[in-house]
């Protein structure tokens, strides 16, 4: 619980750093630049999230949803860290795993037990549950895996997952991939962050379909 309030801590901090930044950018320009909706007409800023619809207020920078519900903090700064991203970045095809990045190697661990473990533990080997937990995303197949999906996450950015079901020698398994471009908008940290928020809601999407 406590290094869970320190995170919680760490990015509202990198939240408030993010929006003194976008204090003096032109967000009109930045969302053409990065494959977002221009803003509405009250300065607010649709953003898609690994298949939720979202709105970026103007002014306090709070990320609601439909219902005006305030968003996962995590995901919050994730939007504005996404604004955040210079030039024009573009999907690449390209796919690249978490320990091609800076450091990724160093934190490997930590960034599997909090996205493909958790995962594998859910989906184990049942791959039909795993496609209907896939569905509440914006999927394109991926070539890879028993089950290869491609997942929106935000703007111009993907992740993809490959999914291998166990057998009498190997543990089903899981690995998140990230295309290339995600270097261009992000750091480290967020892509893991990124891969967690996306494991989280596939849990979650995976348990209600296993309860119904």
């Amino acid at each position: 619980m406590a290094e869970e309030s320190n995170r919680r801590r760490a990015y509202e901090a990198a939240a408030q750093r993010a929006i003194a930044h976008l204090a003096s950018i032109d967000l009109r320009d930045r969302c053409a630049h990065l494959g977002l909706p221009a803003p509405s007409s009250d300065g607010s800023i649709a953003i898609r999230l690994l298949g939720r619809e979202y709105a970026l207020t103007s002014g306090d920078f709070r990320l609601v949803d439909a219902s005006g519900v305030d968003a996962h903090p995590f995901d919050r700064v994730l939007a504005l860290h996404y604004l955040c991203a210079e030039g024009r970045p573009q999907e690449s095809g390209e796919y690249a795993s978490f320990r091609e990045l800076p450091s990724g190697t160093f934190y490997w661990g930590p960034f599997r037990a909090r996205s493909s473990a958790i995962i594998e533990t859910v989906a184990g080997n049942d791959l039909e549950l795993l496609r209907l937990g896939l569905a509440g995303f914006e999927v394109t197949p991926f070539p890879a895996g028993d089950v290869g999906a491609a997942v929106h996450a935000i703007g111009v950015v993907r992740i993809a997952l490959v999914y291998r079901a166990g057998d009498d020698e190997f543990p089903p398994s899981a690995e998140v991939l990230f295309d290339s471009v995600v270097r261009r908008v992000f750091g480290t940290e967020d892509a893991a962050v990124l891969a967690e928020r996306f494991a989280v809601r596939l849990v979650g999407e995976m348990r209600a379909h296993r309860s119904m």
